[in-house]
């Protein structure tokens, strides 16, 4: 029986034809090999599943929505599709360095005290800034009191938090 991946990456796709091979090609090439890419087209109208199908790789798996069900429970159904120790996500129109994986995989190894990590952010394209969100744990907590303190599409968490 082949052992599980200690890493699934999630990422819902919807109509991202423009940005999914760069997105692809990042996560395909991460220096943090022991991974599954598991993927849900949302019923794209755009070449997204085509572009998806041209990538011949055993870790990826495609799945494909019989309709658009909408982002938030296409997220929850990748969730249970998972099989990794942590899962990570990934959207349909980022790029990762190439190290974040494996950066994030050896913190939460080094940290079994911690159940999520997740990193900031250079957004791109029409407006280009650095997310500047908090690093230690006293600020997260007090910034949660504000807003969010992770940049959604950055995180790594404990699967088995999740499923509790």
């Amino acid at each position: 029986m082949k052992t599980p991946p200690l890493v699934s990456i999630i990422m819902p796709v919807y109509n991202a034809e423009n940005y999914l091979k760069e997105t692809m090609d990042s996560i395909l090439s991460q220096t943090f090999k022991d991974f599954e890419l598991l993927i849900v087209d949302d019923f794209s109208k755009d070449n997204s599943h085509e572009i998806l199908m041209n990538y011949n790789d055993p870790r990826i798996k495609i799945f494909k929505n019989e309709k658009n069900i909408g982002y938030v429970k296409t997220l929850n159904n990748l969730i249970k599709l998972t099989s990794g120790l942590y899962i990570a996500r990934h959207d349909n129109d980022d790029i990762s360095f190439p190290s974040r994986i494996e950066k994030q995989v050896n913190f939460l190894n080094k940290n079994q005290d911690i159940g999520i990590c997740g990193t900031n952010a250079i957004t791109f394209g029409s407006k280009e800034m650095m997310t500047l969100l908090p690093l230690k744990d006293k600020e997260i907590r007090a910034y949660m009191i504000f807003g969010n303190p992770f940049y959604h599409s950055t995180v790594m968490f404990r699967k088995n938090l999740f499923d509790k």
